[in-house]
């Protein structure tokens, strides 16, 4: 049946006839392509000719018609536009007249620099030769070439089932013109993604995975055939969730839950069908989609079910394909998104229908009693439990917070159901926090209820919580956000005025507000009630620079253009990221009359002559993606093309350029100039630093040795004053005293004083030696030498401060031993608080000096001025340690 659409779309799935059931399991061998057609490359470029000649060519099951490339060109008229049919994912389609054969074939090029083109032309070609089945198309023959290979099927003038089913869907909105789809002169438009919008979904699983076809194989396609006219949705849509593009894997539900099967029916249907023959035409899909192709019914069976003559089977477990269901509400949350299907665009956008609240999920969503009766609208049954819970006020916390599988507290259920009754009587005993409490599709129950449009479940929450207004889901959505997305204008209205205007100024995560949103579903009250509070909005961009002007061109509603335009007229020479003002937009999208509607507005002359990143105008965009129409209306309004822009601005190109020109070198010799000046000055400016510096180093090396020279001195000298004084007679020596010892010698004071006294003595004669012998003549030099004696110096006045604390031990004696200890604190304070400071100046200094030297070899392309800057920026400091 569907199987019969497979092959002129080019889904390259192989496949193989069985004409009984029973020989599933088994695959049969596959066939190579016949190795002499690899010859057959006459009249195509860069070949060799045909081995065989034109009456050679033989016609059976195994091997087919061999085409030649020249009978091809012929029957194509040259690969013409008029007789193309579509594009596959590897090469075109044309229609093609074989005389010789007396047919209409379709013949589909691949490109064999392809390595996926070769080996679908293989896949296909061993498969479908030998297909002998009443639904699977007939391959006639196939040309094999160096650089193309060609498959030719038997032509089918009526098309596919998908164009069918949804190619007035295509025309509502505005994909395609309108055509006569059984009529082979209009030329019917091909989806240009045949996976997403062809024979995929509808290929039984052991055709997909096996490559093997049956009768039971027509089954399963009639099933999912069935759920596509139920549903108004694609067999298969990559819009939906991944692993869900299936349309039997996104109905999963529906199997299990068959009150499911409201929310997920065709929106084209209206109310105009029983719920009794919706559950039996969905339960005979159900039967026919089954994994096990033995246990699919008999088609005769199928059609007693479907005229109501059948009993329903009842299976004992669910069937393979459905095994490793994930979570039921899921799959309820993706159905009831606001996603419209392709049919939807047909009819007038239907009432909202409320959720019901007569089953009880407990079990399947892991539901507490209290969810339960959340959900049956049960409002004794939730006072009661409440009630009950009242004892304990942690009890009772815990059972509000309960969440589910879906991660639903039981607020959150009742703002879904819109019972405003039981929200006012849980909301007394939620917290704020509790209240904001996400389910895990990041919505709050706030949040819930304003995208189900619940105004009084709103009014409620607002009153105890006025902050929930300002709650977020993951992409920083705000409820305000979500409700102008529905089109929900009363609660736009509500939270406007409830919450203020402010709300309307928080944009998502992707730069777009509420407005954004408004104007991009064609919703004209919900953008006239949001401009009305907060009318800078019309102005705000997104993170593609896009206004809310941007998002309405791209729909159909007029209205919403004319509020917008009420606004802020200045948006409509608004460019996004892309330079497209919304005139580029509008003819980009094919919006005729409001492109017609934005000519009118005397505002609109500057984006007529508006050049996008492309270099593009809105007359170059509409004649590049081919709206004639648009094209014709912009030349009658004057709109010029980009070409036509720059030569007008262009007629003395040639006098501008050498007047440019002539500037340029003016400048360039000008800034020479200044550049050399300064680079004078910058010299002399460094040349006297420099020397200031020299200055500044000799000073300091004659004031070291100075100083040396003095604690040498002090150190020397204080060794003869000992306190105390010495031993100088024999009549007053004491046993085991000799001549000359100092009376304080056997002290431990005396012992510190002696050691530390003759270190910074020495080391202070060392110093002096050095400063009047060495003679460094470079300045690197005369800076290391100094760095050196200046640690040597710092270590003198530490020893001999030490030295001068011992003594100060002796000469307070023991008495007033308190005023020793207070000097020892004192100096010590003083000493320490003074070489930190010197040591944390001289690291400093020497880190500032690294990252010079380190600069300085980074940018030795730089120019000489830049480098004496970076120099003359060092040297200019005040002060530093070395």
């Amino acid at each position: 049946m569907s199987n019969r659409f497979l092959c002129c779309l080019g889904g390259g799935s192989s496949s193989k006839v069985v004409q009984d059931p029973s020989e599933l399991p088994q695959q049969q061998p596959q066939q190579s392509p016949d190795p002499s057609d690899s010859s057959d490359t006459s009249d195509q470029p860069n070949s060799q000719p045909h081995s065989s000649g034109e009456s050679g060519d033989d016609e059976g099951p195994s091997t087919g018609i061999k085409f030649r490339w020249r009978e091809i060109e012929d029957g194509t008229e040259n690969f013409g536009i008029t007789h193309l049919i579509g594009q596959g994912n590897y090469g075109k389609v044309y229609r093609c007249n074989f005389p010789r054969i007396h047919k209409v074939g379709a013949a589909k090029i691949h490109n064999n620099n392809i390595t996926a083109a070769l080996s679908e032309f293989v896949a296909e070609t061993t498969t479908l030769y030998a297909a002998d089945h009443p639904n699977v198309i007939k391959l006639l023959g196939k040309y094999f070439g160096i650089q193309k290979s060609v498959l030719v099927y038997e032509f089918m003038p009526n098309g596919s089932l998908d164009h069918h089913l949804f190619a007035h869907a295509r025309q509502v909105q505005g994909l395609t013109k309108p055509t006569r789809v059984l009529d082979w002169d209009t030329r019917m438009r091909i989806a240009r993604e045949f996976n997403s919008s062809g024979t995929q979904g509808y290929i039984a699983p052991e055709a997909e995975e096996f490559g093997l076809i049956s009768t039971k194989s027509d089954i399963y396609s009639y099933g999912v055939f069935l759920l596509v006219l139920l549903t108004g949705r694609k067999a298969y849509d990559i819009k939906r969730p991944v692993a869900k593009e299936k349309l039997t894997d996104w109905l999963m539900p529906v199997w299990t839950r068959l009150e499911y099967a409201p929310m997920v029916v065709d929106v084209a249907l209206g109310n105009k069908y029983s719920v009794e023959g919706l559950n039996r035409l969905f339960q005979t899909a159900r039967m026919c989609i089954n994994a096990q192709a033995l246990e699919r019914p008999a088609m005769d069976f199928v059609e007693t079910m479907v005229r109501e003559a059948a009993a329903f089977p009842v299976p004992e477990e669910t069937p393979e394909s459905f095994v490793g269901i994930e979570s039921i509400c899921n799959h309820v949350d993706i159905m009831e998104e606001a996603s419209t299907s392709t049919s939807a665009a047909m009819a007038a956008k239907p009432t909202v229908v409320r959720k019901t609240m007569a089953k009880q999920f407990t079990g399947k969503r892991e539901d507490s009693p209290l969810h339960s009766a959340v959900r049956r609208g049960d409002f004794s049954a939730v006072k009661d439990i409440l009630s009950n819970h009242m004892e304990s006020e942690e009890e009772l916390r815990e059972l509000l917070r309960k969440q589910n599988q879906c991660g639903e507290t039981a607020l959150y259920v009742a703002a879904e159901y819109g019972d405003a009754e039981v929200v006012a009587e849980l909301i007394k005993y939620y917290d704020l926090e509790d209240a904001e409490t996400k389910a895990r599709n990041g919505f709050d129950p706030f949040h819930i209820a304003a995208k189900q449009g619940e105004l009084d479940v709103l009014r409620v929450l607002m009153e105890e919580h006025p902050e929930l207004s300002m709650t977020v889901d993951l992409s920083n959505t705000t409820a305000l956000h979500t409700a102008a997305a529905q089109g929900h204008v009363e609660v736009v209205e509500y939270l406007l005025e409830a919450a203020g205007s402010s709300l309307a100024a928080i944009a998502k995560s992707n730069g777009k507000t509420a407005l954004h949103s408004a104007a991009r579903n064609g919703h004209a009250e919900v953008v006239k009630a949001i401009v009305a509070v907060e009318p800078d909005t019309a102005t705000r961009t997104d993170k593609k620079g896009q206004t809310p002007l941007h998002m309405a061109v791209k729909g159909q509603s007029i209205d919403v253009v004319v509020e917008l335009m009420k606004g802020h007229r200045s948006s409509l020479n608004m460019v996004d990221s892309k330079g497209n003002t919304a005139l580029h937009v509008a003819t980009r999208k094919g919006r005729i009359k409001i492109v017609e509607l934005l000519l009118n507005n005397n505002e609109t002359s500057t984006s007529t002559k508006a050049i996008n990143r492309a270099g593009e105008t809105p007359l170059d965009t509409a004649e590049k993606i081919g709206h004639p129409e648009i094209a014709s209306v912009l030349k009658a309004r004057g709109v010029p093309s980009a070409k036509a822009i720059n030569n007008t601005t262009r007629p003395n190109a040639a006098r501008e350029l050498k007047q440019t020109v002539s500037d340029i070198k003016h400048e360039v010799h000008h800034q020479l100039e200044h550049a050399r000046e300064t680079r004078k000055r910058v010299q002399g400016i460094a040349k006297r630093i420099n020397k200031m510096h020299v200055e500044g180093l000799d000073n300091a090396i004659n004031s070291t040795t100075v100083v040396a020279v003095l604690i040498a001195t002090v150190a020397f000298a204080a060794i003869f004053t000992v306190p105390g004084q010495y031993a100088d007679e024999l009549s007053s020596l004491l046993p085991g005293q000799s001549l000359g010892e100092a009376n304080i010698a056997d002290r431990p004071a005396f012992a510190i004083f002696f050691i530390f006294d003759s270190i910074a003595l020495f080391i202070s004669l060392a110093v002096v030696v050095v400063q009047t012998s060495v003679v460094a003549i470079e300045h690197k030099a005369k800076k290391n030498m100094m760095a050196v004696i200046n640690k040597l110096m710092w270590l003198a006045c530490v020893l001999i401060s030490v030295a001068f604390l011992a003594l100060a031990f002796v000469v307070v004696g023991e008495e007033e031993r308190w005023l020793a200890v207070g000097i020892t604190v004192f100096g010590a304070t003083i000493m320490l608080t003074t070489l930190g400071t010197m040591c944390y100046w001289v690291i400093m200094h020497r880190i500032e000096a690294s990252n010079v030297r380190k600069s300085r070899k980074e940018s030795m392309a730089r120019s000489r001025q830049s480098g004496l800057l970076e120099f003359s920026g060092i040297l200019t400091k005040r002060m530093y340690a070395i």
